[in-house]
């Protein structure tokens, strides 16, 4: 009664604070320019006349791969003289009585529009400087999300077009991180939506110069599918990190929980355990330092009051849950990639372990889960990156490997019972479903393949456009996954055929989990996207501050969902 009474008092405490910063919905209006009606005019005609392309004209693609029947293309604008002057004259006749700003875009598109503007407002006697916002992290140099000296004059964010808002969204969370809140939103062109997530967090109402009538075009937008909305309750930010975080962008550590504590990994090779409903931490165990800089990247498995992972210092730990403390550690192998997978009934853990050894790098080893006695191996050529899964139905365990194999074992003896050849590397896990009568597992070769659990016997491969770093999701007959070329795939494994295709714009390195009745996955580009469980279309998109390299996952104790990000934060959030 008394963990639920503060568990009350948190939560209060969250809204109460969320209320305090979230200012009133503010409507987007037109910019008043009524003063510069000239140039408003010249400007409405140079987009017509150059910036707009039509179907007649050439041949356009939209991001799901369909045709358009139109297209805006402003960097016509931004890199001609003309169009450059006239859009930066018009933004500073909307911000007239601003003398002092801090002009702010996302990526490359924007470089510009912010160089033109800084330059145009010295002529009137302005103080501006630019911050140009990165897509992700640069994993070189200085590293930074944001380019530009930061000062604390009032941030506008600007962008040629203002359709959904997610870029303007994910451009506002990288300011946040920087300690920047936004002043206002400016815009040549709005779509015509009326409200974007980031009107919520604007002092004064986001303002465009015209909309899709003003240039002769028209958009018909589809009734809206039901669309889920999410906040964040909570973040839990490592105490320390590390510089492999901004290096080595691939799957990371995916938390697991246990109904009171997250566990998970992270780069600055320090083993968390948090409180899942305040994002405290409880305790921390730490790996010993790799050559590599590499940390923790196994993701952890809890059973019966235990927690497993592995670490790039090679050792193998089982840890009591509440406590952390070490209950036997294996010190037999040079490094840990893989991630456990426990087989209760039998009172083994699985884990790939690789080894400094010619010919022999990996071994798939079983271990008892209370004294980390090994009862078997089973030796590979390379080394052993892939987790391992397993079916108490069927007794089976297997493991990809980078050897470009599939191999399926006897999980009480180790005994090979098949393998199944591919044309790259299989370096996560694979997945079983439908009643375990099948197994699914992507490949660096870019494909997904749907096998018979007992026999091996290709049923389905779906074909990405990029290598596949993550483990397949199966939902009745269908199989669900992400690839490194932005997509989410879902394929009918009985009949071949593929249901969806739907673009990220992020490349995809977490794998997609079915949590409280949706189905999750996150991006390279910090978006979580959920999709229905039956007719698998997008309902729901939330964006969160850097990559999502990991599976989510929820907690029925809480109605809480977790993503571990690139800058190893833990971020707890929920539906409203």
């Amino acid at each position: 009664m008394i963990h639920a009474l503060l568990w009350v008092s948190f939560l209060l405490r969250q809204v109460l604070k969320s209320c305090q910063n979230v200012n009133e919905m503010q409507p987007s209006t037109k910019a008043d320019i009524s003063s510069a009606s000239g140039k408003a005019r010249q400007l409405q005609d140079f987009i017509r006349d150059h910036a707009i392309v039509r179907r007649s004209q050439r041949e356009i693609v939209g991001p799901d791969g369909r045709p358009l029947d139109w297209l805006i293309d402003m960097r016509v604008v931004f890199l001609n003289s003309v169009g450059l002057d006239l859009a930066t004259d018009l933004f500073w006749e909307a911000h007239a009585h601003d003398d002092r700003l801090q002009i702010a875009g996302l990526e490359i598109g924007a470089i510009p529009f912010i160089a033109g503007i800084i330059a145009k407002g010295r002529q009137l006697g302005k103080n501006a400087n630019g911050l140009i916002i990165r897509g992700s992290r640069k994993k070189y140099g200085l590293m930074k999300r944001v380019e530009g000296e930061i000062s604390d004059a009032p941030v506008v964010l600007v962008d040629d077009l203002m359709n959904s808002g997610g870029s303007l969204e994910k451009a506002r969370l990288a300011l946040k991180d920087e300690g920047l809140s936004l002043d206002t939103v400016f815009t040549l062109v709005s779509f015509g939506r009326q409200n974007a997530p980031v009107d919520r967090h604007l002092r004064r109402a986001r303002t465009y110069l015209y909309d899709l009538e003003d240039l002769g075009l028209k958009q018909e937008f589809p009734a809206p599918a039901p669309v889920s909305r999410y906040e964040t309750v909570f973040s839990f930010r490592a105490e320390e990190s590390a510089l492999s975080s901004k290096i080595f962008v691939l799957p990371k550590s995916t938390p697991c929980l246990d109904g009171e504590r997250i566990y998970f990994g992270t780069d600055a090779r320090v083993f968390y355990a948090v409180d899942l409903r305040r994002g405290e931490k409880i305790w921390e165990h730490r790996a010993l330092p790799d050559p590599l800089g590499k940390g923790v990247w196994s993701s952890p498995a809890v059973s019966q009051g235990r927690v497993f992972y592995g670490a790039y210092d090679g050792n193998f730990h089982c840890l009591d849950a509440k406590t952390g403390t070490v209950l036997w550690t294996s010190e037999e192998c040079e490094a840990i990639g893989s991630s456990p997978c426990v087989a209760e009934d039998l009172g083994l853990v699985f884990i790939g372990f690789e080894y400094a050894l010619n010919g022999q790098k990996g071994r798939l080893v079983a271990l008892n889960v209370r004294n980390g006695e090994k009862a078997w191996d089973y030796p590979v050529r390379e080394f052993l990156h892939g987790s391992p899964c397993y079916s108490p139905r069927k007794g089976l365990v297997g493991i990809g490997t980078n050897d470009s194999t599939f191999v399926m074992l006897d999980a009480r003896t180790g005994k090979e019972l098949w393998w199944h050849a591919t044309r790259g590397p299989v370096k996560h896990a694979g997945v079983f479903g439908a009643d375990d009568q099948v197994v699914a597992f992507g490949s660096h070769d870019g494909f997904c393949y749907v096998l018979e659990a007992e026999t091996g016997r290709l049923l389905h491969r779906e074909r990405a456009g990029s290598w596949i770093f993550s483990t397949p999701l199966i939902v009745g007959d269908h199989v669900i996954f992400g690839s490194t070329d932005k997509c989410i795939y879902v394929s009918n494994f009985r009949t071949g055929s593929l249901l969806r295709k739907i673009n990220t714009d992020g490349r995809i390195f977490s794998s997609p989990r079915l949590l409280n009745g949706g189905v999750f996955i996150g991006n390279n580009a910090g978006g979580v996207f959920e999709l229905d469980a039956g007719s698998f279309e997008l309902i729901g998109r939330y964006q969160l501050p850097d990559r999502i390299l990991s599976g989510l996952t929820f907690s029925p104790e809480t109605g809480l969902y977790y993503a571990h990000t690139g800058d190893d934060r833990i971020f707890a959030f929920r539906k409203i």
